[in-house]
């Protein structure tokens, strides 16, 4: 079945599915102050089931459940392949640790005691791809060079209709200002305040915030909306809504991964970033997410403007039918939206913001971004399409692979799986499935039909 989009709703091929986006979302019933089943309940704010109060504390984000590392493809096959690529192609543990690090320094640095800052409790979070774990590493070819970024929401203890958002964002800016290392690197923005780390080809961006006084959970947050500050004179008219925790809670209950809710004191206070997963261990969807991002940054290299990354977060996230083999996942996936965007033409598709609907992910790009998108997306289903019809081989898969995803990370990948065969030999794990096929053994001894591989001079060949 296509996925398509009528007034906003979007009906797919997960449409039975417990978790189904075609479903309206739980947590879309819970902005009415009552409490409310949210599912996976990634709400920093949010009140559980069952608690009285509506102005809840801000809660830690989960401590995650991790598949069984039983599972893993076996070595070589295309899904074990696509699962290196993304090991790849995501941040670097040390990458991740540089990042985290510098966002719990700002954190703490915005929330501290006895600043400008502390009569209004700020709490910190983190909203985007590095909460939703499917950053894309940074990279640089040709002179070219692409970073990734982490948002920092402080949500801060004011009333809206009294505090206009340009003090809320003065404030913000002039405590950062305060810290000589922030302030060199400090660059200000439409809705943020940016801190650039171009040796590190990252930049992390602060977002002040406070309640949306609308939302009886207080969840929802109210963000500077720079462009009506000389125009508006009331204070509520210059803020904007956005709602990044219920969009997160949602594309939580779409990857199917069960995690628990540690509650927090009410006090100021940092949340913390989400830890780094290796990729046999990631939720199959965040892969998907991951590969069509890279897929952009390589087939977009170059140019001004960029599709979105919460457009094809959105976007394969409605398409996801909870396949837990990668390579028919991503196929699935791609070839959804695929139809969705051809089934809208000659119109455009409609891609609503699944926390408001009246917002179109899709409508933000500019014509010749979303026609160059359309076909790369076209691209990509075709290429995945023909990766799981290519006969198994490094020699006939790995040119493949490499239309989309780029000569250097495939490359990285088959060295991966050589290194991860040769431990698995050298330490008598490797083992040989009876009708043909490799394995890595837990033990080194014969179990369900797979027999250990004692051959001293076993290689792996193209």
């Amino acid at each position: 079945m296509a996925v398509r989009v009528f007034s906003g709703e979007w009906h797919g091929p997960c449409i039975n599915h417990p978790n189904s986006p075609a479903t309206p979302p739980a947590n879309a019933a819970a902005r009415d102050g009552t409490t409310a089943d949210i599912g996976i309940g990634l709400l920093a704010g949010a009140c559980s089931p069952g608690l009285e109060s509506t102005d809840c504390p801000l809660e830690a984000l989960m401590s995650w459940y991790k598949p069984d590392s039983s599972l893993n493809p076996a070595p070589g096959t295309l899904d074990d392949l696509l699962n290196r690529i993304v090991d790849v192609i995501q941040l670097t543990a040390e990458q991740h640790n540089r990042a985290e690090k510098v966002y719990k320094e700002i954190g703490t640095w915005l929330a501290a005691p006895g600043t400008l800052l502390a009569p209004y409790s700020p709490d910190i979070f983190p909203q985007g791809s590095m909460l939703m774990r499917t950053t894309v590493r940074p990279m640089s070819i040709k002179g070219e060079e692409i970073e990734f970024d982490l948002d920092l929401v402080g949500r801060h203890k004011i009333d809206p209709d009294v505090v206009h958002s340009g003090k809320l964002y003065a404030m913000v800016k002039q405590r950062l200002e305060e810290n000589p290392d922030y302030k060199k690197r400090l660059e200000p923005k439409g809705r943020c305040l940016r801190l650039n780390y171009p040796d590190d080809l990252f930049h992390l961006d602060v977002i002040p915030a406070c309640s949306d006084p609308t939302d009886g959970q207080r969840v929802a947050i109210l963000i500077p909306d720079k462009d009506k500050w000389l125009n508006e004179q009331q204070p509520r008219s210059s803020y904007k809504e956005s709602d990044p925790l219920r969009y997160a809670d949602w594309f939580e209950q779409n990857t199917e991964v069960r995690q628990r809710i540690m509650e927090k004191s009410a006090s100021a206070s940092v949340a913390p970033v989400p830890a780094r997963e290796p990729a046999n261990l990631k939720a199959p969807l965040r892969k998907i997410v991951q590969i069509i991002k890279r897929g952009r940054d390589l087939d977009f290299l170059g140019q001004e403007e960029i599709p979105s990354s919460i457009l094809i977060t959105t976007m394969a996230s409605r398409a996801y039918r909870g396949d837990e083999d990668l390579a028919e996942g991503l196929d699935n996936v791609l070839r959804a939206m695929n139809t969705a965007i051809k089934n809208a033409r000659p119109y455009r598709i409609v891609v609503p913001n699944p926390t408001n609907p009246a917002e179109d992910f899709a409508k933000a790009a500019s014509q010749a971004c979303y026609d160059k998108f359309a076909k790369l997306i076209d691209k990509m289903s075709a290429w995945i399409s023909k990766a799981r019809n290519t006969p198994s081989g490094r020699r006939n898969i790995e040119p493949v692979l490499e239309e989309a995803m780029g000569k250097s990370a495939v490359a990285k990948a088959f060295n991966s799986l050589e290194a991860s065969i040769k431990t698995a030999h050298d330490g008598g794990k490797l083992g040989a499935i009876a009708g043909g096929g490799l394995t890595i053994l837990t033990e080194s001894k014969a179990s369900g039909g797979v027999q250990p591989v004692r051959s001293s001079d076993f290689h792996l060949k193209p």
